[in-house]
């Protein structure tokens, strides 16, 4: 494959994703505006949402941020009730984020409504055009497998600078 055909295809996985991610989640902008927080808050609450409790670091690594501004996104879903910390029972310095009841009720209700738009949105299309898309995003899915080796975590970056 041609050098520009590659570069053409490099461009439009870097902007049509990341296209589609703010699409996706505009759906859920009012409830980010009644909750007073934005997508950096939810990215924290959704990967908790995958796991039982996770440490800062662990946080930091899974969003690729820093423990400053991870320290920052956390404090503010505290106060608000979403998440808390909760101390290791054998060793005090571990300090675990935790989902609350009211974090999970507001992931599941950005998930409802992500779904009912999706839901909305896909039964417009064709049976043909939803099996192409079926078999892209699959395509997609195995591809973005083989990028996990790609991935650089925040203690490595530290390692090599």
């Amino acid at each position: 494959m041609a050098n520009e055909d590659l570069t053409n295809i490099i461009n439009d996985l870097t902007c049509t994703i990341p296209s589609i991610y703010r699409k996706m989640w505009a759906v859920n902008n009012n409830l980010l505006l009644q909750a007073d927080i934005n997508k950096s808050h939810v990215s924290v609450l959704f990967t908790l949402s995958k796991n039982d409790k996770m440490t800062m670091t662990s946080i930091c690594n899974a969003l690729v941020i820093t423990k400053p501004n991870a320290t920052i996104l956390v404090d503010k879903l505290v106060k608000l009730g979403f998440v808390e910390r909760e101390t290791d029972k054998d060793d005090r310095r571990l300090v675990y984020i935790v989902l609350t009841k009211d974090g999970k009720l507001f992931i599941e209700k950005c998930k409802n409504n992500l779904r009912t738009k999706i839901k909305q949105i896909l039964s417009s299309y064709s049976k043909k055009d939803l099996i192409k898309l079926d078999e892209a995003l699959s395509i997609i899915k195995k591809l973005s497998e083989q990028l996990d080796d790609v991935y650089i975590s925040n203690e490595q970056i530290k390692e090599k600078l």
